[in-house]
């Protein structure tokens, strides 16, 4: 709930390095031993407004609030039933409309994403040591 809000909330982006703002929040979440716990603290490390995170999951981050928190994850659930072809494992990561293969589960996102990336790459695709710039 704590990332969808997050997500819902500051979707933009950094125009300096092209990343969206809420990803440091839920790649520090990701990489905590407790994403719940850890989820105030990233929020804050990464100048997102923790109570507008924390009034829209609710009291029980696991529901969400109707209003927001809620909405969010109902959408995010339909978006999820709806894709194509069907989910079949988690993570289910789709790429530019068409999921990861198993194989490609194992590579670092970033390297799948700037590969795929047919624009200008942002600063996080340039600082890639050539290797991981290459399948």
């Amino acid at each position: 709930m704590y990332e969808a809000c997050a997500i819902s909330h500051f979707n933009t982006t950094n125009p300096a390095t092209g990343i969206p703002t809420w990803w440091g929040m839920v790649n520090c979440m990701e990489s905590a031993t407790n994403p719940v716990t850890a989820a105030q603290g990233c929020a804050t490390n990464n100048g997102i407004d923790w109570t507008k995170i924390d009034s829209c999951a609710g009291s029980d981050p696991s529901v969400g609030t109707i209003g927001d928190g809620n909405t969010i994850m109902h959408e995010v659930g339909l978006a999820t039933t709806s894709l194509q072809p069907p989910h079949q494992w988690t993570p289910w990561v789709v790429l530019n409309g068409k999921p990861l293969s198993s194989s490609q589960l194992n590579l670092p996102l970033t390297r799948l994403v700037c590969n795929a990336y047919t624009g200008t790459k942002p600063a996080a695709c340039t600082v890639l040591p050539l290797d991981k710039r290459e399948f």
